[in-house]
């Protein structure tokens, strides 16, 4: 890396590819706006927490990390308004061990940024997750493995607890699997704080019992004001007598007065368990103008005429409400109701 590039004084834009960045002195960067770094080595965590400080007016951030030399990484910035960080996918399958035990000891992550908007962790495996001053969050996205650990002086939970309400103004969330798994485990020991601003919301579930919407309603508790939910289900049971325990479930606060769309795709072969979980939301939302439905091929095909007939059946709390239904891999549409 040359020296001068540093104190570059007409820099924009800023990409650095597979880059071994030497020492440098001082950064001076006054009007660069988008740095990108990708699968860097730096000399220590100083030096990339200083190149990013040192954008007085940066906007728009992205790290891929891979054997960067750094433990943890703070991002510390008053300008930033969208942050990407995590690794390649491809990087941590080829070094699974590694990163999954050697980079993670001691590792973390610390963002501080009062005008960030846009917050994506991708593959984010830091040990330790440190976000405050987020007020003017719009939307997190997180994407795929997600990991949220103790560390010394400091238990899972509360760790899990400060993350939670580091990110509780945001407007818009959509959560991978692993992050669903995470919330549900908090969940089942402690409340979330109140996510207030939220309203979509866009998860990725994966169970092997209808009881996680028993989890997942104590999650809409905590978002009193969501007008939209997003639910893909990779994978579910078949109907059982335990659906009945859906009839019993409590109904949230947004439910009863600021839903108004729900979707529903249903990535399993198996198709009861989602016409339940639509029930409930048909029968519990009072403002609900939409639901729609994406049912398998082959669970459509066996049952037409029965699912269409239950579907029109189903008792609206909302007489606004209205019922439309795909085919979950082509995306036509087969009906409305």
């Amino acid at each position: 890396m040359p020296v001068s590039l540093y104190i570059c004084e007409t820099l924009l834009h800023l990409r650095l590819y597979r880059v071994l960045m030497g020492n440098f002195e001082s950064v001076s960067l006054p009007r660069l706006k988008t740095l990108c770094l990708e699968r860097n080595i730096y000399p220590n965590e100083a030096s990339v927490e200083s190149l990013i400080s040192s954008c007085p007016v940066l906007e728009d951030l992205t790290i891929v990390r891979m054997d960067d030399n750094v433990k943890v990484l703070r991002v510390y910035s008053q300008s930033l308004a969208s942050l990407s960080i995590g690794y390649n996918p491809g990087d941590l399958i080829r070094k699974y061990n590694y990163y999954s035990e050697k980079v993670r000891e001691n590792s973390g992550l610390v963002i501080d940024a009062p005008r960030l908007k846009y917050l994506t962790f991708n593959y984010e495996r830091s040990k330790s997750k440190i976000v405050r001053n987020l007020s003017s969050l719009v939307k997190v996205n997180v994407l795929s493995a997600f990991d949220i650990s103790s560390v010394v002086g400091c238990s899972e939970q509360q760790m899990a607890h400060n993350f939670f309400t580091g990110i509780s103004k945001v407007r818009e969330m959509i959560i991978s699997r692993n992050m669903m798994e995470r919330i549900f485990s908090y969940l089942s020991v402690d409340s979330l704080p109140q996510f207030c601003n939220l309203s979509y919301l866009k998860g990725n579930v994966c169970s092997t019992s209808v009881t996680f919407l028993d989890v997942f309603t104590k999650l809409l508790e905590s978002c009193p004001n969501l007008k939209s939910i997003v639910l893909v289900l990779t994978c579910f049971t078949d109907y059982t007598d335990e659906m009945v325990e859906m009839r019993v479930w409590s109904v949230p606060k947004c439910l009863l007065s600021s839903l108004e769309f729900v979707e529903i795709k249903n990535e399993y072969e198996a198709d009861d368990g989602v016409l339940e979980v639509a029930r409930y939301f048909v029968e519990n939302s009072v403002n609900l103008k939409k639901l729609v439905l994406h049912l398998q091929y082959s669970f459509l095909k066996q049952g037409n005429p029965a699912i269409f007939k239950n579907l029109i059946a189903l008792p609206r709390r909302s007489s606004m409400c209205q019922i439309e239904v795909f085919n979950v891999h082509n995306g036509r549409a087969l009906g409305i109701f």
